[in-house]
């Protein structure tokens, strides 16, 4: 994960951090078994505990003088953190998938002060807004529908899939100063099975929709030349700091990148991986 100019990642029950230009000794940060985004720069969230429970989270700065720690707090048994957002931090439970909001206190468990719907996966975040599978109505190929909520009001939209298309997979991203996020569905009938990539963004209507003119509606476009193979219903997308490319893969063969704009998507001398960061 990145975190300003460090990465941040765990390892053997440890959280490690390292600083551009990411040539030297990863510096130890102490225990910790999952990272997850922190709303305070500096900052990285760290989930402590067995798989059992009982469990803590902490905001622990990445090195020495990026910023005070925050916590520990006690969380609830059977949930990750996703990310810390303004209201709070958004909690997903396993394995019901219920995706809540949940505002931590100094003393006990804090509470839930939203809940969204039962999600599957969750695409990303950006500002407000999160967008999340959902664990329901999903079609026999795997394909789920994809949720864009508002986080503060519990806002929620259901995104328009791509013709011949029942929803998405798992995986994809928000791009980080934008409003695209990047997505999957079901790629092209074949010996093996694939996945391909799909941009969602807002389509504004020139008429009323749902008694509000002006308003929105999220909608889905295949990115041609963008299949990669897959062995799980999921990809992985990471978009570049400056949001101006995605990268996205599979489970093997070659990654990929594309560009918005651009006629289709291309191959790049890069192995695939579900699990990569852009710098």
């Amino acid at each position: 994960m990145v975190t300003g100019n460090f990465v941040t990642f765990v390892s053997a029950g440890s959280v490690f951090s390292l600083p551009r230009p990411f040539l030297g000794v990863p510096r130890n940060l102490g225990p910790g078994d999952l990272v997850f985004p922190s709303a305070t720069s500096g900052l990285i969230g760290v989930k402590r505990g067995g798989a059992a429970g009982p469990f803590s989270i902490q905001f622990i700065p990445v090195a020495p003088g990026t910023g005070l720690p925050k916590g520990p707090f006690g969380l609830p048994g059977g949930y990750d953190p996703v990310a810390e957002v303004a209201g709070g931090i958004l909690l997903l439970q396993r394995p019901t998938g219920q995706l809540q909001l949940w505002q931590p206190t100094a003393k006990g468990f804090g509470t839930f002060s939203r809940t969204y719907g039962k999600a599957a996966d969750v695409i990303g975040i950006d500002g407000d807004s999160v967008a999340w599978l959902s664990l329901e109505g999903c079609a026999d190929d795997g394909e789920c529908p994809l949720h864009i909520s508002t986080i503060s009001s519990g806002q929620d939209q259901v995104v328009v899939p791509p013709d011949g298309h029942r929803g998405f997979l798992k995986g994809g991203a928000f791009q980080p100063s934008g409003n695209l996020v990047a997505a999957f569905v079901v790629g092209p009938l074949g010996p093996t099975p694939t996945a391909s990539l799909a941009l969602v963004g807002p389509q504004f209507l020139v008429g009323p929709f749902d008694n509000s003119p002006g308003d929105a509606r999220w909608r889905a476009t295949v990115v041609p030349r963008s299949d990669v193979r897959i062995g799980e219903p999921r990809g992985a997308a990471v978009w570049s700091p400056d949001s101006e490319r995605v990268f996205f893969s599979g489970l093997d063969g070659a990654m990929h990148s594309y560009h918005p704009g651009n006629d289709a998507a291309e191959a790049l001398d890069r192995s695939a991986s579900y699990l990569f960061t852009v710098f």
